[in-house]
C-alpha cells in the first residue's frame, strides 16, 4: 500500500477510535481508554513508513546498480530476496553468450548510414530483449555484437540452460530481420 493510503487508513483508524470513544462516553457513559489504541495505530504507521522507505531505498540503489543491465523483473526480484547483492569481484560458475550479425561488414557496405542505424538498433534491441527474457546479465554491446551471462549477480543453477534458452529465442526473433 502506498504512503498516501496508509495516512489516510491510519487517519481513518483514528478517527473512528475518536468516534467511538466519544459515542461510549455519551451513550453509554463509558470511559474508554483510546491512549493505547491510537499509540498503536500510529507505532504500526510509523513501522510501515520506515520498512517502506528502506524497501524503496533498497530497490533506488539496485536499480541504480544494476538497471541497464538487468530486466526490471530480476531488479525486483533482487530487491525482495534477503540476499546481499554489491558490485564487487566475486568468483562463480556462470554461462557467457556472445552473439553476432554473421556478414555484418557486407550488410553495412550495402545500407545507408540511416538504414544501417536502424537495422542495428532492431537487431540490438530484439536481441537485448531476449537476454531479459531468459534472466540474463546484458554486459556490452560491441558494435554488431552482444555479450551477456547467466549465473550473477543473482546465482542460479541452471545459468547454462537459460543461455541455451536466450540463444535459441535469439535465432528465433532474428528469423523475420533475416
Amino acid at each position: 500500500v502506498g504512503a498516501v493510503s496508509t495516512v489516510l487508513w491510519s487517519a481513518s483508524l483514528v478517527a473512528g477510535l475518536v468516534v467511538l470513544g466519544w459515542w461510549a462516553q455519551v451513550a453509554q457513559a463509558w470511559v474508554l481508554p483510546l491512549a493505547p489504541a491510537v499509540a498503536l495505530v500510529l507505532a504500526a504507521l510509523l513501522f510501515n513508513m520506515a520498512h517502506g522507505f528502506f524497501a524503496e531505498r533498497r530497490l533506488r540503489r539496485l536499480t541504480d546498480w544494476f538497471g541497464s543491465y538487468l530486466p526490471r523483473t530480476l531488479v525486483r526480484e533482487m530487491s525482495t530476496s534477503r540476499q546481499t547483492y554489491n558490485m564487487h569481484a566475486d568468483y562463480r560458475n556462470m554461462t557467457v553468450l556472445f552473439c553476432d550479425v554473421r556478414g555484418f561488414t557486407g550488410i553495412a557496405e550495402r545500407l545507408e548510414p540511416a538504414q544501417l542505424q536502424s537495422l542495428l538498433n532492431q537487431i540490438l534491441s530484439t536481441l537485448t530483449d531476449c537476454v531479459g527474457d531468459a534472466r540474463g546479465t546484458l554486459d556490452k554491446y560491441m558494435g554488431d555484437s552482444v555479450m551477456a551471462f547467466w549465473g550473477a549477480p543473482v546465482a542460479t543453477e541452471e545459468h547454462a540452460r537459460l543461455a541455451v534458452q536466450c540463444g535459441r529465442a535469439m535465432i528465433a526473433a532474428m528469423g523475420p530481420l533475416n
